[in-house]
């Protein structure tokens, strides 16, 4: 036997023991190349003794191929295991910086609206305030919104007053406001729909310029002669409702209702935000439902022209 020979079973043996005891890869791949290396190092350590035997030598050539064959697809399965591994590891990864990105933009969020709250609570916020038709401003919000409710599988629908004629001489309803400040309560009350309706149900957005008594009306200095009407605003769902003993809670912070909280998100304030931007109005807001059907958010301001 060629001195070589000796060294090479070795390795060949030593190398299929390596990969019989490793146990940081795939299984299937593992046996079939630590075999195939232990069997290859067998066929060489004998085979120089009988390769001079005729009938021996053809099958000498193919038991060599076919333990080439075995080996480079037992090393093709590791490599593949291996490679599988790693993206496995990377997919994990990056689910995790997508999952800790979330925290930290839920944080952000968190922050920014108990900043915002307090910053209302204490009537440090200066409202823009401007004179804006009610159709106009209601309908300028409702076509923002709608593609977002229906890409959220639902219907949207709009229940308003007939319009006008452009050359009536009635006056268009009017109302004093910051139009960006209802707007975030317009969207506060939208989302907050959204998030409760299933798929395939409709939210509803209404309005109408109703006459109230002095108590029930909202507190807009609106000055002498303007009358006791208001324009109220309604988003209704068909939803899973509010429970009548957390009715009263919905608008203080952080509440979201045992039912929902953990299943709808959020931080819990957008409701608090909206009453305090309400109030700063001098307006009011409050909410009706009934569990299982669905609830109406109303918010009512007084107008400055009937």
């Amino acid at each position: 036997m060629a001195p070589i020979i000796p060294l090479v079973v070795a390795i060949y043996f030593w190398t299929g023991l390596a990969f019989l005891k490793a146990g940081n890869i795939e299984v299937t791949g593992q046996r079939i190349t630590g075999w195939s290396f232990v069997l290859t190092g067998l066929h060489f350590g004998n085979y120089p003794l009988l390769r001079n035997v005729e009938w021996f030598a053809p099958w000498g050539y193919l038991i060599a191929g076919a333990m080439a064959f075995l080996l480079a697809i037992g090393i093709l399965l590791v490599y593949y295991q291996q490679i599988k591994n790693s993206l496995t590891e990377s997919e994990t990864r990056l689910q995790l910086l997508a999952e800790n990105a979330q925290d930290l933009i839920y944080r952000y969020r968190l922050i920014q609206d108990l900043f915002d709250l307090a910053q209302l609570e204490s009537r440090r916020v200066k409202f823009n305030l401007e004179q804006v038709a009610v159709n106009d401003l209601i309908l300028q919000l409702f076509d923002k919104y709608r593609v977002d409710v229906l890409n959220a599988g639902l219907r949207f629908n709009l229940n308003s007053p007939a319009p006008r004629e452009p050359d009536s001489s009635e006056t268009m309803p009017t109302v004093e406001v910051d139009p960006d400040q209802i707007e975030r309560v317009f969207a506060n009350l939208i989302y907050n729909a959204v998030k409760h309706t299933p798929q395939g149900r409709t939210v509803s957005v209404g309005y109408k310029i109703v006459q109230v008594d002095g108590g029930r009306a909202s507190r807009a200095r609106t000055g002498t002669g303007a009358g006791c009407f208001e324009a109220l605003v309604k988003v209704t769902d068909t939803g899973t409702g509010i429970s009548p003993k957390e009715l009263p809670y919905i608008f203080n912070r952080y509440y979201k209702g045992a039912a929902t909280a953990e299943k709808t998100g959020g931080t819990g304030l957008g409701l608090a935000i909206s009453k305090e931007i309400i109030e700063y109005h001098n307006g009011r807001i409050w909410a009706e439902s009934v569990l299982n059907q669905g609830s109406t958010f109303c918010f009512a301001q007084r107008l400055i022209s009937p």
